[in-house]
């Protein structure tokens, strides 16, 4: 991809140590609001899939890949590193460099979420319950060993490897700006942004 992304921030001068430079000013940004963008730029769903990168979304969307700065701000990315879902290769690396294989990410518990409501045990001579925890509330490990919960039954388990699956997933999703609408729309960020 290429780095013209930065073309449309300002820029400003700085001196460092004597020396007088223009740099971009990365300081600005534009957040941009998926209500306006829906009342006035009408944007649809998208499905990122495998290791695409946004320079081929604007590219299979848009005809070009000089629109792939419009696909990161209108989804408020700001962190193509962060923001952008992973594809297999990159999602296993960072896996290995978090938790130190995949194995130790599968085997490690992020949260224990009740299957359904779990109540304490009656007293006597009481006709009511009292609701400990709720379907889908988290559980931690002494409610599940004071009330002898069971896996699967009661609770369920979300691994460290499904909670990064289902993080990544979610990444997957973004709006794209009708392409009817894209020059409307990079004229008003490029004012937005200064430049």
């Amino acid at each position: 991809m290429e780095a013209k992304f930065f073309s449309n921030y300002p820029t400003i001068r700085v001196k460092q140590d004597g020396v007088s430079k223009v740099i971009t000013n990365l300081s600005r940004y534009v957040r941009s609001s998926n209500d306006l963008l829906l009342n006035l730029y009408e944007y649809y769903d998208y499905t990122i899939t495998g290791d695409e990168r946004p320079d081929q979304v604007a590219f299979t969307e848009y005809g070009d890949t000089k629109f792939y700065w419009i696909v990161l701000v209108t989804n408020n990315i700001r962190n193509i590193w962060t923001g952008w879902p992973l594809g297999q290769q990159a999602f296993d690396s960072f896996i290995i460099n978090k938790y130190d294989s995949v194995a130790t990410a599968q085997s490690g518990v992020y949260r224990y979420l009740a299957k359904q409501d779990i109540y304490k045990a009656e007293n006597i001579g009481s006709s009511l319950s009292e609701l400990i925890i709720a379907t889908d509330e988290p559980l931690d490990a002494t409610t599940i060993s004071d009330y002898s919960l069971v896996a699967d039954t009661d609770y369920e388990i979300t691994s460290n490897y499904q909670r990064e699956i289902d993080l990544n997933q979610a990444k997957r999703s973004i709006k794209l700006v009708r392409k009817d609408r894209l020059r409307d729309l990079q004229t008003e960020l490029k004012t937005l942004f200064g430049s």
